[in-house]
């Protein structure tokens, strides 16, 4: 089944859309299913994606004058690159479909982004390059950027199910004398928007009403589980989780209530807190993930999924050492998917021997031939349907097609994808 455009955009596009003219052709953007629609309708249940009769819908996303957006059913994200194309406004659309950023400038980290405290901010950056990739269920934003002491390429990928993964580089290249600093990746969180936030491990939850007061959680416990902040009445639930996979990636996780009464919420990651910062290079993989609930526990599998990726060994159809896979492995936390390389016998046969269940999955495919047609995919015993059980993409000029498999898979459990 091939697929057709379905834009769906929503409310925050219209934040980049006055004025602008459409950039790029519609063959270069993601699709949804020929069978779907783009509104409406909720998250899937254990974290997958969104079905309803007409069957699963991927993701749009459109290149403006102004800046990007990406949309599907679960959440919708716009990007202002008179900003250095940091994301302006998120929006959960099965919950509140408010923007949930802060805005205000009570506090120098709003939006959300890159910050070197309190020097610079990558928001304030200029955009040497950007490029969207959107063939296929996956958008993809790349953007590299610079200001005074900083500069870095930032890539965002948005799935199906709502996953907003971000894989961070950041070149500190000078340092300010006598300063006890800060480095970190944060996104931060408009209190009118926030009712309660948590901190979750294993399970186990750890819930706080807001205080009306400054109230910062540090925790240095590297990759294990996430921060959550959440609003009861709109349902907006809004998760941050990282996996610190070199000696480059960050130190811990941190959660502030920002000002007495409270203005935000900070969800970051620190690479460098309350000290100098080296000149070098910084790495991260960040996942920003959305619950339409009103109950963080709803982010769990899939934070599950980023923290601890299934593990599909070494052949031929693995790819490892791209710029995201910050362990080798061939998951790429910074996109929150896996590299695949179509073998010459155009089937691709993986079983992995460790990891956690997934609740869905995503692959990124080198070396799939032009004009190839969807590929048949089989789970176990069972072969799947397209549009209801995964999407697929053509390839681009390249050779890359993006795969979502919106099932569940396991350890042990053989995935074959037939080109033939």
């Amino acid at each position: 089944m091939r697929q057709q455009l379905a834009l769906g955009l929503g409310v925050a596009a219209l934040v980049l859309l006055a004025g602008c003219h459409l950039l790029v052709s519609t063959d270069d953007l993601v699709v949804a299913s020929a069978d779907g629609g783009a509104d409406g309708g909720a998250d899937g249940a254990d974290g997958g994606v969104a079905l309803d009769a007409a069957g699963l819908v991927g993701t749009s996303a459109v290149e403006l004058d102004g800046g990007v957006v990406m949309s599907n059913r679960v959440v919708e994200v716009a990007f202002d690159c008179g900003q250095g194309c940091v994301p302006a406004d998120i929006r959960i659309r099965a919950a509140s479909n408010q923007n949930l950023l802060y805005r205000g400038d009570a506090k120098p980290e709003y939006l959300a982004g890159i910050s070197y405290f309190d020097h610079a901010y990558n928001r304030e950056s200029s955009v040497s390059a950007r490029s969207l990739t959107g063939r296929g269920p996956i958008a993809q934003l790349e953007v590299s950027w610079g200001t005074v002491g900083l500069t870095g390429t930032s890539t965002y990928t948005l799935h199906p199910d709502g996953r907003l993964h971000r894989n961070e580089e950041v070149q500190v290249t000078s340092t300010f004398a006598g300063s006890q600093d800060f480095l970190l990746a944060f996104v931060t969180i408009d209190a009118t928007r926030v009712s309660a936030m948590s901190h979750v491990v294993g399970g186990a939850q750890t819930s706080n009403l807001k205080t009306g007061r400054d109230f910062e959680f540090h925790w240095d416990d590297d990759g294990l589980g996430y921060l959550c902040v959440l609003d009861s009445a709109g349902k907006d639930g809004v998760g941050w989780a990282q996996r610190d996979t070199a000696a480059a990636g960050p130190d811990g996780m941190r959660l502030w209530e920002v000002g007495s009464p409270s203005h935000s919420f900070l969800l970051a990651s620190d690479w460098v807190r309350d000290a100098p910062v080296p000149v070098r290079t910084y790495s991260g993989q960040f996942l920003t993930t959305f619950a339409s609930s009103g109950d963080c526990m709803e982010l769990e599998a899939q934070v599950v999924a980023f923290t601890d990726p299934l593990q599909l060994g070494i052949s031929e159809a693995v790819v490892t050492g791209q710029a995201g896979d910050g362990d080798g492995d061939g998951y790429n936390e910074g996109g929150g998917y896996y590299e695949l390389r179509l073998p010459s016998s155009k089937v691709i046969a993986v079983t992995p021997a460790s990891g956690s269940r997934q609740p869905t999955s995503s692959f990124r495919v080198q070396a799939v031939p032009a004009a190839s047609p969807s590929p048949k995919i089989t789970l176990g015993e069972e072969e799947l349907s397209e549009g209801r059980d995964y999407l697929a993409g053509a390839p681009d000029g390249s050779g890359v097609a993006w795969l979502h498999l919106a099932r569940p898979w396991s350890a042990q459990v053989l995935l074959k994808i037939d080109w033939r």
